[in-house]
């Protein structure tokens, strides 16, 4: 557990602002000490006193490999000006989840989780570790954050350092980032920005909220996976009923592809949020990629296979958008062809089968350790 002083001011980050930034970066010699993507989740009490006295009760997990809960007091006029003492406490990663689970019984909610995509250059100088943070909040813009830390009492020496190194930075000249993390991407949450491409699947450049993708029938991409076990079963998804496409409907793993994200990282996110499972990067191949003719629905869909290993017990719904999950065989899909509880009941049946007669070779292959 560390316990240290922490004084810091964010600003928003522009293109042209962030090649000068880079420049003094290498000019004065700041080593670069990570590229990170950070994954955070804020809690509050529920009556959001955390959130108006800017209270940080935190769950930060790094890469996947490193966890820390972190604890910040409520914000004053002091600690304003002068920054506040934190807690950190180092945790296993692999208890992300149960971490979150024991703060939740304890009566506290969770009021936003978002990745940051952070890199951190550092340097030390007279005894206090000064910090350059270049984070990137997907489909929101980029920031930078002057960070100095210290074990020091001595606040008035803080404030004066902190103000050396944003003029070195010429920071003065930027906007302010005028909300913390936490309540930039609460603002985001119920905005899902997609990429738009062109008929061709280019990227056109445009980016717009989904809402505005279908009212305006724009091209866009998605992410689907057939997901197989050992066993050579596909493990099948219902569709919650308060979804507005194919409510209650059986289908396989999917959803949108996120602004600046690719088909790849889109399935593996979709499979960890509905599902709670993880699919490394290295056990997901790309079937094929084809074009959407549906005439109010304009997509370029990238079609998954993964092999995994979890049973149905493994999985963690996310209940807006999962109401239960199964293991069925290949055959039992096929039977399911014009079921109208199930999401194949409208395919052509050429693509229908091709995909069945696909999934037989991979079982095959699984089957016969080849």
């Amino acid at each position: 557990m560390s316990n240290r002083i922490e004084l810091e001011k964010s600003y928003i980050l522009s293109k042209e602002a962030e090649i000068k930034v880079q420049q003094k970066i290498e000019q004065e010699q700041y080593k670069k000490i990570s590229e990170d993507i950070e994954e955070d989740t804020y809690f509050s009490d529920k009556d959001l006193e955390f959130v108006k006295n800017r209270i940080c009760l935190r769950t930060r997990n790094t890469n996947e490999e490193k966890l820390e809960l972190t604890y910040k007091p409520k914000t004053t006029e002091e600690t304003e000006k002068y920054g506040k003492r934190e807690v950190n406490i180092e945790l296993n990663s692999k208890d992300c989840e149960d971490i979150k689970f024991i703060i939740k019984e304890l009566g506290y909610i969770e009021y936003v989780s978002f990745k940051k995509y952070r890199t951190t250059y550092s340097k030390k100088i007279n005894g206090i570790e000064r910090n350059i943070m270049i984070d990137e909040l997907k489909g929101i813009g980029k920031f930078i954050e002057l960070e100095i830390l210290s074990e020091t009492e001595n606040k008035e020496k803080m404030v004066k350092e902190l103000d050396e190194f944003i003029d070195e930075f010429e920071c003065k000249n930027l906007e302010p980032k005028k909300l913390p993390y936490r309540d930039i991407a609460k603002k985001y949450e119920n905005v899902e920005l997609l990429d738009v491409v062109d008929e061709n699947n280019e990227l056109t450049g445009r980016v717009e909220d989904r809402k505005v993708v279908d009212k305006e029938c724009l091209w866009h991409r998605i992410a689907t996976t057939w997901i197989m076990n050992k066993k050579g079963e596909i493990l099948l998804q219902k569709r919650a009923a308060t979804k507005s496409r194919n409510p209650n409907l059986w289908g396989k793993t999917g959803g949108h592809v996120d602004s600046g994200e690719t088909p790849e990282e889109a399935i593996i996110r979709e499979v960890k949020e509905e599902l709670g499972i993880i699919i490394d990067k290295d056990n997901i191949e790309i079937l094929d990629i084809y074009k959407s003719k549906e005439p109010n629905n304009k997509y370029f869909g990238y079609n998954y296979f993964s092999v995994v290993d979890y049973k149905v017990e493994d999985c963690k719904l996310q209940i807006e958008e999962v109401d239960e999950v199964k293991y069925v065989t290949i055959e039992e899909m096929e039977q399911s062809k014009n079921n109208p509880n199930y999401v194949f009941y409208n395919w052509e049946d050429e693509s229908f089968y091709e995909q069945m007669n696909m999934l037989k070779e991979k079982r095959n292959k699984i089957i016969n350790g080849r």
